[in-house]
């Protein structure tokens, strides 16, 4: 039978173990005759507290910026939101690929969160590739977050970006971003969540490969994307944005030269993004700005540059190589249509 009065000795053991990490569970080795109860209910009788509130910073996202807008594009891609469950309050859960783990250690960082990751073992599990529309089943290992209480977070994340409960079918874009630079850094998090970032083999290109950013989604932010990249590199497909078999979730891709001019644009920002996907554009723009270019080249890359494109750079301080020149001058050649009857205007005319 385990003793339930407790010597001086006992208390003093009880006293060095209880508070640390795995404390109890030591001194059931160290106390045999003792029960778990027994140890807990002791060392709460003798003032030791071992609950330790999780907090965070809960203002975290009441008023966008580059790096919260960033990170909410993230939760907004690989995040869940869940319902009033425990405390009272809905909690938000964000798990990722442990060969990510530096970028959920970086969220826990700027979010001041001191809980703890876990690690959860996914056998045969299935994944969806966007890039070919196909799902495959693999071994995987991925790590988690857990924000309990996080109701504050969850009204600013409506307000400011429209992420909700629910969202993969039903994400809108974030209407409420006015500057290039906020759109741009919520597009990045969303490649992050739910993108890919690739060399693709290209036989005709000038080094044999090109760069691809692609990016699942619902319609509606999708066609938002595709207007802020349309807004700093001009481009006439319509059907760049590809429906999948599945309700209002679309693909949408650029690749070769818009590829590299907007991905400039993003790495250009003072933001956290997952270096795996992006070392990809990196490496693509090392080599188009450091290989010779054909002539054929340079003048498919100046078609693509806009003054609005040209102005982010500068104001930006982004390289901007000898080849790419200034676009052509946007009041040469306007035609007036004062005086001509009612037309129907044809899109990206």
């Amino acid at each position: 039978m385990p003793k339930r009065v407790w010597t001086k000795e006992e208390e003093e053991i009880l006293k060095q173990h209880y508070l640390k990490p795995n404390g109890p569970k030591d001194l059931l080795k160290l106390l045999p005759q003792k029960r778990m109860s027994q140890i807990l209910d002791k060392g709460k009788r003798m003032g030791f507290i071992r609950f330790i509130p999780y907090i965070k910073n809960e203002i975290f996202f009441e008023i966008p910026n580059l790096i919260n807008t960033n990170l909410a594009a993230f939760l907004g891609s690989d995040g869940c939101i869940c319902d009033k469950r425990k405390w009272g309050q809905p909690s938000i859960r964000l798990g990722i690929s442990t060969k990510d783990l530096k970028h959920l250690e970086k969220i826990k960082e700027l979010t001041n969160y001191n809980g703890k990751m876990y690690f959860v073992k996914h056998i045969d599990k299935k994944i969806y590739s966007s890039s070919n529309d196909k799902w495959y089943n693999c071994n995987t290992e991925s790590c988690h977050l857990v924000f309990n209480k996080a109701q504050k977070w969850c009204d600013d994340l409506w307000n400011n970006w429209n992420i909700g409960p629910r969202k993969s079918h039903t994400l809108m874009p974030p209407t409420k971003l006015k500057t290039i630079e906020l759109k741009l850094s919520y597009i990045s998090g969303a490649i992050d969540g739910d993108g890919h970032i690739s060399l693709i083999s290209e036989p005709n290109h000038n080094f044999g490969s090109s760069l691809k950013i692609g990016i699942i989604g619902t319609t509606e932010l999708l066609q938002w994307i595709k207007e802020t990249f349309d807004y700093l590199t001009p481009y006439d497909n319509v059907r760049s944005i590809v429906k999948t078999r599945y309700k209002n979730i679309c693909t949408y891709a650029i690749s070769g030269i818009r590829a590299y001019l907007i991905s400039k644009c993003i790495l250009s920002l003072d933001i956290p993004r997952l270096n795996r996907k992006w070392n990809n554009a990196r490496n693509f723009i090392q080599r188009i700005e450091n290989e010779p270019l054909s002539d054929v080249m340079i003048n498919k890359i100046n078609n693509r540059v806009s003054w609005e494109l040209l102005d982010f750079y500068k104001n930006h301080n982004i390289f901007i190589p000898s080849f790419i020149k200034n676009p052509p001058d946007p009041k040469i050649n306007l035609i007036s249509f004062q005086n001509l009857p009612n037309i129907n205007v044809i899109e990206n005319l």
